[in-house]
């Protein structure tokens, strides 16, 4: 019985389907459904197991064995079914997920209220549920000006009063965007009847917008209030100013100051973004769909290749310029308290030619300047890396770190990323250079950076490694450019795109690149990949299946040798560790050779420790 529909039914209830709904969402309209049909309370077990799929049905049958499933009660077999279908899930999880909502960049107030509320339903707040979806509401606002007349309204503001004045506002915007259009649309008529009179007809496509450079009416541009930050006049961004030469200086110390401490800026966030550029895209989207599959590395080639062309400015690493467009990113500055007395740590550093050539290489490239004296300093140390170099990194947990007044801005587990890849079939990977090194510091937060070196003290012009907010402080960056767009994943420095097909990535790729371009980010052109059917991100394999663990690790599990003391064991158990969630049941497996690595317990490999060391391999 799919669906309980027929002479004498009203309405229909069908099976149940976990991915259009939620279990206890269709177990309240069954009872809807019930009651409009005056379906017999002792009938409603029959009539619930003759609707359900054929799984819900094993499930409460397997539950109940060996007693039949329509001798429970309805509110049995419900829990049962409830917790299959995970509704019932962790509080403090739910409660996480409802306050980083956040109104998407199309969705209007009405829909960013029903989702807040959707996902409040099971955060169990009970009378303070008004005050927290006041907070959310308030705080997830894509619209700053909206925001702000709300939080001046101070302790009067309640969750009716948000909602009531949110939706006013935007009614009102609406209303006087319909105006202007009106106002324009005789002069654009005539415009277009001018084109067509002097030239061939064209495909009917949008005209370039004179706010941002977009491809959108200038009435419909999101950027009518931004402040261009070469005039000073409001309407318009820096990159379509009239006033602007094309060959304007970079203006150091122009961005507003960005507190990384709170995370956020002295200057309203605006929303930005833009869509593709003239010509921005042609010839890789027809190349990649033209090419066939028969030579997928050449092609993979020309793709990346064409990219960046078509985006120069990203890819460019000019070791003069490595920092993102001050005019769009705020530069960072740090907070400490004001009773806190400077100091330094004075170390002894390893005179090394490697450390002599990357004091000189970031000098020129302007990320450090010497300095004669400074309140503060701290040691460095050297990080070894792959091409032989080195990397210089303040060891601040001796100095600022120590007095740094930070609130903690979570980051992404990779099992937060990984859970909405599904159904991702192209993919492209951007890995960004130098990562923190491309944002900028105020001078305040320059001098609690310095650094002592046998050459001696160098201040940071640009955020280094070692701070310990400098993570939080780059994804907030991060968060904000790529910002509510479907199917982008970013991680500190590794931006991942995920689509179901060509057509779709090709358009996110497009406002990506767009976006990243606009904020001055720079990206490692080798360590890129465009439109490829498998990817490895963030040290694991994603493609059309799912994600899986490298061939390098697993081969490094499988062809590791039997460890001869505790060290070695850390070692093993950290590479499988890593990979934990491809192995079923490892804590137990893992029992005896936990149980090995106890201080209190001697170096002893049983017969028990190898059948586990073999079992995962």
């Amino acid at each position: 019985m799919a669906n309980a529909v027929g002479p004498g039914f009203i309405g229909q209830i069908g099976e149940y389907f976990p991915k259009r709904e939620e279990y206890g969402n269709y177990v309240r309209r069954f009872q809807i459904w019930k009651k409009a049909n005056k379906i017999p309370e002792g009938d409603e077990v029959i009539v619930f197991l003759a609707i359900v799929k054929p799984e819900s049905f094993e499930t409460v049958s397997n539950h109940f064995c060996p007693d039949d499933p329509s001798t429970k009660t309805f509110k049995e077999l419900n829990e049962v079914l409830d917790t299959y279908y995970g509704s019932s899930k962790n509080q403090i999880a739910l409660r996480l997920a409802f306050r980083q909502c956040r109104q998407g960049a199309k969705d209007s107030i009405t829909e960013y209220i029903l989702e807040l509320k959707k996902l409040a339903r099971h955060c169990g707040y009970g009378e303070h549920l008004d005050t927290n979806l006041r907070d959310t509401f308030v705080a997830g606002l894509r619209n700053n000006k909206v925001q702000a007349k709300l939080l001046a309204k101070g302790n009067e503001l309640t969750w009716k009063v948000a909602v009531d004045a949110a939706i006013a506002m935007e009614l009102a915007d609406a209303d006087s965007l319909k105006l202007q259009q009106g106002s324009s649309s005789g002069q654009r008529s005539a415009e277009v009847h001018r084109l067509e009179r002097s030239q061939p007809r064209a495909p009917q496509q949008e005209s370039t917008c004179y706010r941002c450079l977009g491809f959108h009416l200038p009435a419909t541009c999101p950027h009518r209030q931004t402040t261009c930050y070469s005039c000073r006049k409001v309407g318009h961004l820096k990159r379509a100013c009239r006033n602007a030469t094309s060959s304007s200086s970079y203006s150091k110390g122009r961005g507003k100051p960005w507190n990384a401490s709170r995370g956020q800026s002295n200057e309203p966030s605006q929303g930005r973004g833009r869509g593709p550029g003239p010509g921005r895209g042609r010839g890789y989207s027809q190349q990649s769909t033209s090419q066939g599959k028969k030579d997928s590395r050449s092609n993979t080639h020309l793709i990346d290749t064409e990219v960046q062309d078509d985006n120069p400015k990203l890819f460019a690493v000019d070791e003069q310029d490595t920092s993102m467009d001050s005019d769009s990113v705020p530069i960072v500055e740090f907070d400490i308290s004001d009773h806190v007395v400077p100091f330094v740590v004075d170390t002894a550093v390893a005179d090394s030619l490697e450390v002599v050539e990357e004091l000189d290489r970031l000098g020129k490239a302007g990320v450090i300047r010497k300095v004669k004296n400074s309140r503060w300093a701290a040691p460095i140390v050297t990080v070894p890396k792959s091409d032989g170099s080195v990397r210089l990194c303040g060891d601040y947990k001796q100095t600022v770190n120590t007095v740094l007044e930070e609130d903690v801005y979570p980051l992404a587990t990779c099992e937060d990323l990984f859970a909405n890849l599904a159904g991702g079939k192209v993919f492209s990977k951007i890995d960004l250079s130098n990562a923190y090194l491309q944002l900028e510091l105020t001078d305040k937060s320059k001098e609690l950076l310095t650094i002592h070196t046998h050459k001696g003290l160098y201040e940071y012009e640009r955020l280094p490694f070692g701070v310990s907010t400098a993570p939080a402080v780059f994804q907030i960056v991060m968060d904000r450019i790529l910002g509510g767009m479907k199917g982008v994943f970013c991680y500190l420095d590794d931006i991942l795109i995920s689509s179901e097909n060509e057509e779709d990535h090709i358009k996110t790729l497009n406002e990506v690149l767009g976006r990243l371009e606009e904020y001055g980010v720079k990206a490692k052109k080798e360590k890129c990949s465009f439109m490829v059917s498998r990817v490895i991100y963030l040290g694991h394999e994603i493609d059309s299946k799912g994600v899986h663990p490298t061939k390098e690790k697993v081969e490094g599990i499988c062809d590791a040798k039997r460890p001869e003391n505790k060290d070695e064991l850390r070692t093993f158990i950290g590479i499988v560790v890593y990979n934990a969630k491809f192995v079923p049941n490892l804590a137990s497996t893992f029992a005896s050779l936990y149980q090995l690595l106890r201080d209190d317990v001697e170096w002893n490999w049983t017969t028990e420790c190898q059948t586990a060391f073999d079992r995962v391999k």
